[in-house]
């Protein structure tokens, strides 16, 4: 009988936590959507192929802030979405200049 009264509460409070859950996980995201964000590109001279798009991007794309982040060898350009409260243009073009390539300007 003693178990029974257990399970019972047990199964009463099942639905308190799950709410509670599901509330935590709903608050997450509206604050990740309210993150503002914005979009630079860059020019980048000495890129020559896919591999040095994949470098930007890969070496870019894991920046805390970072986004999203693509490259293009044709154009020269590499375009990057980031959280402005978590890093800057100037880090940003650090982490390219790091990687051999010569940022020329930015808008």
């Amino acid at each position: 009988m003693r178990i029974e009264a257990k399970k019972r509460r047990s199964l009463m409070l099942l639905p308190v936590l799950l709410a509670a859950l599901l509330l935590s996980a709903s608050c997450s995201e509206i604050s990740a959507a309210n993150e503002r964000v914005t979009t630079v590109t860059f020019d980048v001279d000495g890129m020559s192929c896919a591999g040095c798009e994949n470098s930007i991007k890969t070496e870019v794309g894991n920046l805390k802030g970072v986004t999203n982040c693509t490259a293009d060898h044709k154009s020269g350009h590499a375009v990057v979405t980031y959280n402005p409260k978590h890093i800057d243009t100037e880090l940003i073009g650090d982490a390219i200049v790091n990687l051999g390539y010569k940022v020329t300007g930015s808008q």
